[in-house]
């Protein structure tokens, strides 16, 4: 494959970029009317490259392409353009790893994108979650809007109830690896509630952690505490447990926390993000003798 570099474009890269915009979007053989309603939205012009983080794409020296990001919440993908004759060349993911390495070097850990339709199958393999559509400005056709994590081909959804037993399966097995405090009778007391569903049910926001399909982790979210956050023990010490806390720090609203005090390693870990106890008891909710860390940042 051909070297891949990358530079961040100048205002006077407007014209040049958005001749790209137009050539690889008119390739997917789009008619000329549409082509004049997205005229505004496929040009660049030099305030926008000022605004925003705009890359130019080069294989062995010659521009192939650019990429832009605009920041905020949520971080958004605007433009990620190649020219004709550069398109499935293999050139996708390793461009798409770079903008993951942009997003997360701006402190970010998700952003997301307005599909190109016809671009849908590059964006699946990349691990995008789809999380809404709207109808566009051309009459009854939809666009998809994914999201992307900074960690590759993870995605974050709202978990429903046919997710249950695969989330009860993550929390049996992480429980299992990370609260060796428990007696067997409360594990069961404590499984039994877990297995009905009935913990699910209580958070308002309830999401579940996919990797290539897999629900490999969840948290649940009540107000600005989080309620739960269990990953598989397969995945620990990956970079998930890091990458959940700062979603639900910039995107959920969470800023306390309830841990075991007898779990030193989440206590450990929710410490290194910055949270600290405020409060200590020496039952849990439930009365039985675990003591509790709320902890708030």
């Amino acid at each position: 494959m051909p070297n891949l570099t990358y530079i961040k474009a100048t205002p006077n890269d407007a014209r040049e970029l958005s001749e790209i915009a137009f050539e690889s979007k008119r390739n997917w053989g789009y008619p000329n009317e549409w082509m004049q309603l997205w005229k505004t939205e496929l040009t660049l012009t030099p305030d926008y490259i000022l605004e925003n983080h705009v890359v130019k794409i080069f294989a062995n020296s010659k521009l192939i392409g650019f990429f832009s990001i605009i920041e905020g919440e949520p971080t958004e993908l605007d433009h990620l353009w190649l020219t004709p004759q550069n398109m499935r060349r293999g050139f996708g993911k390793h461009i798409f790893d770079e903008i993951r390495r942009t997003v997360s070097i701006k402190g970010k850990t998700t952003f997301r994108l307005v599909a190109e339709p016809r671009a849908k199958g590059f964006y699946d393999k990349m691990g995008g979650c789809v999380t809404s559509s709207f109808e566009s400005k051309i009459a009854g056709r939809f666009l998809e809007v994914y999201e992307f994590f900074t960690l590759p081909d993870i995605c974050v959804q709202n978990a429903v109830e046919a997710d249950y037993p695969e989330l009860f399966a993550v929390w049996e097995n992480s429980v299992k690896a990370t609260h060796d405090f428990l007696s067997p009778d409360d594990f069961e007391f404590f499984r039994e509630m877990v297995r009905t569903g009935d913990v699910f049910r209580s958070v308002p926001i309830l999401k579940s952690v996919r990797q290539n399909g897999r629900i490999i982790a969840f948290l649940g979210v009540f107000d600005e505490n989080l309620e739960m956050l269990f990953i598989h023990d397969d995945f620990r010490g990956k970079g998930v447990g890091k990458f959940l806390i700062g979603f639900a720090l910039n995107h959920l609203g969470v800023r306390k926390v309830e841990v075991n005090k007898d779990n030193v390693r989440a206590v450990g870990f929710y410490e290194r993000f910055g949270f600290k106890t405020y409060k200590e008891t020496a039952t849990d909710g439930l009365g039985k003798p675990y003591p509790l860390l709320y902890m708030a940042i």
